[in-house]
């Protein structure tokens, strides 16, 4: 909720218009109090100290499977393995380990090779 919001609803003025409320009906937007302003930044204030940190589904872990003989890749912060954000960066990271080429659908950042494995010095 935005400190400066309705006094009724908390809708920011700039796209407020005419709103329903379910106690006070249909009203326009109207000023807060001061106490109100103060008692929302500091809700705010709480809130964004409180939260857990970002996370940016970059973590590797490793689910072992019941055998003991090997593991299989996840993402740690969302515990999934079907995490797309974390797939994106796990295959670059694989990428750069392993010396690939790094494979992307612009045309202009296409891995340079040539045809028979050698540049031409033909002049087309």
């Amino acid at each position: 909720m935005t400190p400066y919001g309705c006094l009724i609803c908390g809708e920011p003025h700039a796209n407020h218009g005419w709103q329903f409320d379910s106690e006070a009906g249909l009203h326009q937007w109207m000023r807060p109090t001061q106490k109100q302003i103060k008692q929302r930044m500091q809700a705010r204030r709480t809130a964004r100290l409180t939260t857990e940190p970002t996370k940016y589904h970059a973590t590797t872990g490793w689910a072992p499977d019941h055998t003991g003989e090997s593991a299989e890749p996840y993402c740690a912060d969302c515990k999934t393995d079907g995490c797309h954000r974390w797939a994106r960066i796990q295959t670059r990271l694989d990428q750069q380990r392993w010396g690939t080429p790094i494979r992307t659908k612009h045309p202009l950042h296409v891995p340079y090779s040539v045809w028979g494995g050698h540049a031409s010095d033909l002049p087309f």
